[in-house]
C-alpha cells in the first residue's frame, strides 16, 4: 500500500522536467513573435508596393489634365526646334528666345472633353489664337467659359504631356467631325488635317 508520502512525490515534478516544459514555451512563444513579425514585414512590404504601383499609374495617367501646363512658357516644335510667336493680328514660328514676350504662353483651361480644351493666350498681348475661315487671329480672352468652348478660341490639348502635345482645332472638329486641323510648323505655322506621326505637329510647352 503506497503512503501519502509516496503519492505526493509522485505527483511533483523534478525541477528538471519544470526548466525543460519553460524552456519549450519560451521557444514557442519567440516562434510566435517571429512570426507575427514576418507577417508584419510581409504586410509592410505589400503595402509599400501598393502605394508605389498607385504612385506609378498616377504619372502614366497624367497628361494635359495635370497641373503641368499652367504658368508660362514656350511651344517649341519638336520637328524644326523654332518657337511659335504672336504678332499682332498672327501667329508664325520664329528662333526661340527667352527675352520674347511673344513667344511666351499661357493655356487657359476651359473644361474637359475626353483631353483638357484650352485657349492659348499670349503672355505680351494678353490675347488667344482663334482659327477661323482658314486663318488665324489674335482676339479677346474674356468670357471663357465651359458652355463657350466650341468657340473658335478653343483648342483640345492631345498627348501624354505638355512635353509633348498636338493642338486641334476643337471648334473645327465640333462643327465639322470629319474635318480634324491641327496646329503645324512644316515652313510656316499653319492647321492642316491632324496627324499624329508627324513630328511638325508636335509641341513642347516648355521653357527654353
Amino acid at each position: 500500500m503506497q503512503s501519502w508520502l509516496d503519492l505526493v512525490v509522485r505527483r511533483r515534478k523534478s525541477p528538471a522536467v519544470v526548466r525543460e516544459q519553460k524552456v519549450g514555451r519560451d521557444v514557442s512563444q519567440a516562434s510566435g513573435r517571429r512570426a507575427g513579425i514576418g507577417r508584419m514585414r510581409r504586410l509592410g512590404t505589400a503595402a509599400l508596393v501598393g502605394v508605389a504601383l498607385a504612385a506609378t499609374a498616377a504619372v502614366v495617367q497624367a497628361g494635359p489634365a495635370s497641373a503641368e501646363y499652367q504658368g508660362v512658357k514656350w511651344f517649341k516644335n519638336k520637328a524644326t526646334g523654332r518657337c511659335l510667336e504672336a504678332g499682332n493680328v498672327a501667329i508664325y514660328d520664329g528662333e526661340c528666345g527667352r527675352d520674347s514676350r511673344y513667344q511666351m504662353w499661357e493655356p487657359i483651361y476651359i473644361k474637359k472633353d475626353g483631353n483638357h480644351i484650352v485657349a492659348l493666350a499670349n503672355h505680351a498681348s494678353r490675347l488667344c489664337i482663334i482659327y477661323l475661315e482658314g486663318s488665324f487671329r489674335m482676339e479677346s480672352c474674356k468670357n471663357l467659359t465651359a458652355d463657350k468652348a466650341a468657340s473658335w478660341v478653343s483648342w483640345k490639348a492631345m498627348g501624354a504631356s505638355w512635353a509633348d502635345v498636338v493642338l486641334q482645332s476643337y471648334w473645327t472638329t465640333k462643327n465639322d467631325p470629319g474635318n480634324k486641323l491641327c496646329l503645324d510648323g512644316n515652313h510656316r505655322v499653319e492647321m492642316k488635317s491632324c496627324n499624329t506621326n508627324s513630328a511638325y505637329q508636335h509641341w513642347s510647352f516648355i521653357k527654353v
